[in-house]
């Protein structure tokens, strides 16, 4: 009889908007156009025959195992701010966003805490990266692409080798993949339509 679960509630935010500069005065420049996609995870409950536990928040040897894969972040943003110029050109900024997360061995839940306190990895704290693209259309059916991804050079958070070798699914040893791992990252797109 299979009498575990895992339920995860959430909001979904989804916001877009526009806004043409000549009515703001600055006449032949374009429009500004901003959109934004975030989720706040209220809950992630996880019940098995012995024990239930929310990981909402958290990262560990059991939030971030299995089904969960990862950290846990209550909160988790992408927005966009593009300048549309009328010269086929757009510059954009881009801002993710994620939240801290703390170990979930040291979390009060009787399922979770170990008894054992790690202050070394206790939190690993929010972060901020920010990426700069410009977009050039050539003609009508050809487009293309330049930028950096993390362009601040923002390091993935290192943690105790011995936290995430029992939790990470795949990639580096010392770092979730949620994590920007390689750095700074500069990149060019050439795009087609027929």
């Amino acid at each position: 009889q299979n009498i575990g679960f895992l339920r995860n509630r959430g909001v979904d935010l989804n916001l877009h908007y526009r806004q043409d500069l000549d009515d703001l005065g600055l006449h032949h420049l374009g429009s500004l156009a901003f959109n934004m996609t975030g989720t706040y995870l209220l809950e992630q409950t996880i019940s098995t025959f012995a024990s239930r536990y929310d990981c909402a928040g958290l990262y560990g040897a059991t939030c971030s195992a299995g089904d969960v894969n990862g950290p846990n972040f209550r909160w988790r943003h992408q927005a966009r701010l593009t300048w549309l110029t009328p010269w086929q050109l757009d510059f954009s900024v881009r801002w993710r966003y994620l939240s801290h997360v703390s170990l979930d061995s040291n979390d009060p839940q009787p399922a979770l805490n170990s008894g054992n306190y790690d202050a070394y990895d206790g939190v690993i704290p929010a972060v901020n990266y920010m990426d700069l693209s410009l977009s050039w259309s050539v003609w009508k059916q050809f487009r293309l692409t330049a930028g950096v991804k993390n362009a601040l050079d923002v390091d993935p958070p290192l943690l105790n080798h011995k936290v995430v070798y029992r939790v990470n699914g795949g990639g580096n040893e010392d770092v979730y993949n949620a994590y920007d791992v390689v750095g700074r990252e500069l990149f060019l797109t050439a795009s087609a339509k027929f």
